[in-house]
């Protein structure tokens, strides 16, 4: 065979081999990338309705307090006399204007007093739903409160009927006590409802109650259930056209009642496609091109050349280095086609770099290194850490008086300088929820000082605290929880990883924290034992802790 036919078909094998490579790797990222993408912008929706919603629901807790702390209110419930107290404020534009679809008010002695229902389409008041009295009999959870400032809101299902509801006791206009009954509000979410908020977020949404799921929902329903505390939203394709995200509305009792289910066009999806294609498209045109140039220039410094870049090629595909480059030789198209490749090489190692930067953001480094040399389930047994739940005390009246942009940056330079501290003391930060903050101790390394660690950690957030409170004139104040003892940590997710830790030191912690006081520390007396020699401990006592019964507990002062 001759030099030039062999050429020829050498090049061409080489360009077919390096179009194919190049076009897999490429149109597989950009395709992946248009995917999470698109799941991205499906979820964002989904949490736009599901803050839609939240939205009503606090503007109706807002509605319910300024009638429950009223002294007509509050005076009216009693037996007093309060005149036209019914005809002055419970008339058509009233429940219009506070597009409320309930009014209830119960007595001390949890007697209804009042139970109007109103259709917010008719503007009429209709006949009160039996089934709605059965529900709120005295043992309902909305009718007994533990204290006067108590508050009960969120989703209520009687029958096939879905409402926001809010149930508050009833006090003067001064906030004041002892109350006198409960007042309750709620309001319709019926398809009505469901319209107005399709209008309002532009989305296709629809909201089934669990009784109703076809068979495909009742799998997803089904799907969340099982990976709720890892993944609330569910992504799923519908079709070429569509897509859609799945979420569980729970009740006022956190238990799972309906299914959110919200459309969107694939138009993301659509433009990925069209995006591959044109790279196809681009990639054969230059290989034709330099097919045919190929032809034009056989030459022994070409065929040198070409053999030179197919060499470095097969090495970074062989190492998967992308650190690596290909060689550079001359000022020609060759020499232009191997500065693309290393450019976008460039590209592809920043993108690995910002991919395992994130991943120890995510995780801790050792973790992230196992995960990264074996894509398995990691789980680990840890027989001595020391874990410290945070919680911000009053966050739901700082929530309510702050713009969000304000409340996320005051969080943000909360969480920052807890996160500085966690670092400076090599502790191992889990998580934040809102407003509560989770570190450990004695993970993924094992340490003998893990409950000191946790205790100076404890110490210096109740000072960030104070210094906080200080810049910004206001008093804040953090319950904290401490316990040490034996967890089992794990990673869970293929896409979204999280580092979690699981076991009954976990819960007894997050219970040392729920059950203590605000501006104090309380930890149980295994961590107690760990910090007696070295730190100023009160007792506090016994105290009754859900799961375990009563345990002794201990408040931790300073070193």
């Amino acid at each position: 065979m001759k030099i030039r036919k062999k050429t020829l078909l050498l090049v061409s094998l080489t360009l077919i081999s390096l179009m194919t490579v190049i076009l897999a790797s490429v149109s597989t990222i950009l395709l992946q990338s248009f995917r999470e993408l698109e799941a991205e912008n499906t979820q964002k929706n989904v949490q736009r309705v599901q803050e839609f919603i939240n939205e009503e629901l606090s503007k109706l807790n807002l509605t319910s307090k300024d009638w429950a702390r009223w002294d007509d209110t509050y005076f009216f419930v009693q037996g007093n006399s309060v005149n036209d107290y019914i005809e002055k404020n419970l008339y058509e534009d009233i429940f219009d204007n506070l597009k409320i679809n309930l009014f209830l008010l119960y007595n001390k002695k949890q007697q209804n007093i009042i139970n109007l229902a109103y259709d917010l389409e008719t503007h009429q008041f209709t006949n009160f739903s039996s089934y709605l009295l059965e529900t709120l009999n005295t043992e309902s959870k909305l009718l007994n409160f533990n204290e006067d400032q108590g508050e009960i809101k969120g989703f209520l299902l009687v029958k096939e009927d879905l409402f926001l509801i809010v149930s508050r006791p009833i006090l003067t206009s001064e906030n004041k006590g002892p109350s006198a009954g409960i007042l309750m509000m709620g309001r319709l979410i019926n398809q009505a409802r469901i319209e107005e908020i399709e209008q309002k977020t532009k989305l296709s949404l629809k909201i089934t109650v669990i009784n109703n799921l076809s068979s495909n929902l009742q799998d997803i329903f089904q799907t969340l259930i099982k990976a709720e505390q890892n993944k609330q939203i569910f992504i799923k394709p519908i079709n070429q056209d569509e897509i859609a995200g799945y979420s569980i509305i729970k009740d006022f009792e956190d238990k799972p009642i309906a299914l959110l289910e919200v459309k969107l066009n694939r138009d993301i999806n659509k433009q990925g496609k069209k995006a591959v294609i044109f790279l196809i498209i681009s990639l054969l045109i230059v290989g034709i091109v330099f097919l045919i140039l190929m032809l034009v220039l056989i030459d022994k410094l070409i065929i040198h050349r070409l053999i030179i870049l197919d060499h470095d090629l097969k090495i970074i595909g062989n190492t998967n280095n992308l650190s690596l480059r290909v060689k550079i030789i001359g000022k020609d198209e060759l020499a232009t086609f191997a500065k693309t490749i290393n450019l976008m090489l460039d590209e592809l190692q920043k993108e690995k770099d910002k991919t395992e930067k994130l991943l120890l953001n995510i995780l801790p480094e050792s973790i992230a290194k196992k995960l990264k040399e074996n894509n398995q389930i990691i789980a680990e047994d840890y027989e001595n850490v020391t874990i410290l739940f945070a919680d911000l005390v009053g966050f739901t009246n700082l929530a309510g008086r702050l713009s969000p942009l304000e409340l996320v940056s005051f969080l943000n330079h909360l969480f920052s300088n807890f996160d500085y501290v966690a670092e400076q003391l090599g502790l191992e930060k889990i998580k934040t929820i809102g407003d509560a903050y989770m570190v450990a101790s004695g993970l993924p390394k094992s340490r003998i000082d893990h409950a000191q660690a946790i205790a100076n950690m404890a110490l210096e957030m109740i000072n960030i605290i104070e210094e906080i409170s200080i810049s910004y004139n206001e008093k804040f104040e953090i319950r904290i929880g401490i316990n040490t003892g034996r967890v089992i940590a794990g990673v869970i997710g293929t896409k979204k990883f999280i580092y979690d830790l699981w076991g009954d030191a976990v819960n007894i912690a997050s219970r040392m924290e729920s059950s203590g006081e605000a501006g104090k520390i309380q930890v149980t007396e295994t961590t107690y034992e760990l910090l007696k020699d070295q730190y100023l401990l009160t007792k506090r006592g016994f105290i009754e802790v859900k799961g375990k019964g009563k345990m002794l507990t201990y408040w931790l002062e300073n070193k």
